[in-house]
């Protein structure tokens, strides 16, 4: 009796045991299946789940395997196996096997979700196609994060470069100073007097030495920190002697003045969307639009905005719109990627602070670039960002960063490149919520498996069972 109740107790121990190591392969696997299911369709990612299970079964438990299989329902992957664990000593007694079945399950937030993807998207991006990559990774982000049809789940896209641009379609806003200029030209004349006859006509000749010209040369030009041309000399040369003649005329008979005008007429500067800073602090936060945001023309600035949305199609056209232009003013874009995640004007389509409290929503802003602030704004004597205090635009970042995470923001902050130097690895390290939301991605490849890995965070998969 002693060794029976020995051996019975031998046996439940292999076989929650073995029951452990096969729960830890199915979680893993229905993890797998999960995450293919963000990327494929459902046939696939079962198939995914099935193989990485097969895959990691350990061989001495094979033959205990009776299934293994998985179902998908309402964002809730189930993974369900059935096993068997053949006993030892209970047989001894007709107790041959113990039959046995363990579950895993992952189900997506179900709580809303909303992301500001704050894209650099200024010149020097055009440098190693690190504009390409940021296109392909974006698009992959915005697959990962709407990958459930049925999520609360939507996505901004704020592209910055010197400045950002809100489209002209928000002109006439009651938080906007923006308007089409029409310049008035008026009518313009001159007069001139034609010559009828001249006579007593003489040519003078003047000689001219030669002159010995100087080496003259011209600084390299760069644009975001990036140089569009080197610096050129022209080498020091001898101009040759020449020379030139002149008439001079002792008669000369004038006729009548003869007047020619040009008509006044009107033409009109349009508004391109690009907007500047209104005074500081305003310029970094959300509140009291009666001091309205300024909308100089003839600026220079990337694509529109995109609200929050949840559509894909709109996103993808917005991610392809991207194009380098201008140089860096990184706290221009985190601003404005809080702005579209805040219900009040100048956006509107995020959920208010109470529902998102409600509903246990959360907000993330994704902020990324590939170099240093390069501009600063010129508040309060200007709202241009034509200054060149790079210290003020770093303490801007900080606070603009600060801002958005006391609004219940949670910041991801990614670095590109060898252009951001180790003060602004700081910068971007401390604007993130926490140290593992900062990424520095040094290569393209790194940059894609950053903003994935951000996506997964963000998306993040809840293991039950």
């Amino acid at each position: 009796m002693i060794t029976l109740i020995v051996g019975a107790a031998f046996d439940y121990t292999r076989m929650t045991s073995d029951r452990s190591k096969f729960q830890a392969v199915l979680d893993s696997a229905t993890l797998n299946a999960a995450i293919s299911l963000r990327k494929s369709n459902w046939g696939q990612a079962k198939k995914d789940g099935e193989d990485h299970f097969s895959a990691n079964v350990p061989l001495t438990m094979a033959n205990d395997l009776v299934s293994v299989g998985f179902t998908y329902d309402d964002d809730t992957i189930v993974g369900t196996v059935k096993s068997k664990s053949e006993n030892y000593f209970m047989g001894l007694i007709g107790i041959n096997k113990i039959d046995y079945e363990i579950q895993a399950a992952v189900y997506f937030p179900d709580y809303p979700i909303e992301v500001s993807l704050v894209l650099d998207t200024t010149y020097s991006m055009t440098v190693g196609n690190k504009i390409g990559t940021l296109k392909t990774a974006a698009k992959e982000f915005v697959d990962t994060v709407l990958s459930s049809p049925t999520a609360d789940r939507k996505i901004s896209i704020v592209p910055f470069a010197q400045y950002v641009n809100v489209w002209r379609d928000k002109m006439g806003e009651t938080w906007l100073d923006a308007e089409d200029e029409v310049i008035s030209v008026p009518e313009q004349c001159s007069t001139t007097t034609p010559i009828v006859s001249q006579s007593g006509c003489t040519t003078q000749t003047t000689n001219h030495p030669a002159v010995n010209v100087p080496e003259q040369c011209s600084p390299a030009t760069y644009n975001d920190g990036v140089q569009t041309s080197p610096a050129s000399c022209t080498p020091a040369h001898t101009q040759p002697a020449y020379t030139s003649s002149s008439e001079t005329c002792s008669n000369i008979v004038y006729g009548d003045p003869i007047e020619t005008c040009q008509p006044a007429y009107d033409y009109t500067v349009y508004w391109n969307g690009c907007v500047a800073s209104r005074n500081y602090p305003r310029n970094l936060n959300d509140t009291d639009f009666s001091f309205r945001v300024p909308g100089p023309n003839n600026l220079l600035c990337p694509s529109e905005i995109t609200p929050l949305t949840d559509s894909k199609s709109t996103l993808t056209t917005a991610i392809n719109a991207l194009t380098p232009v201008g140089n860096t003013y990184v706290p221009q874009g985190v601003v404005w990627g809080a702005r579209t995640l805040s219900k009040s004007a100048p956006y509107k389509e995020a959920k208010s602070d109470g529902e998102m409290t409600a509903k246990n929503g959360k907000r993330f802003l994704v902020l990324m670039t590939d170099g240093v602030n390069v501009s600063s704004p010129l508040v309060p004597t200007s709202p241009l960002h034509n200054g060149g205090d790079v210290d003020k635009s770093n303490d801007w970042l900080t606070e603009a960063c600060t801002n958005a995470k006391n609004d219940s923001v949670e910041i991801f902050t990614v670095s590109f490149g060898a252009g951001v130097d180790a003060d602004t690895q700081t910068l971007l390290r401390n604007c993130a919520t926490k140290d593992e939301n900062y990424f520095h991605a040094a290569t393209n490849t790194d940059f894609k498996t950053s903003f994935q890995s951000i996506a997964d965070l963000i998306v993040t998969l809840h293991l039950s069972m």
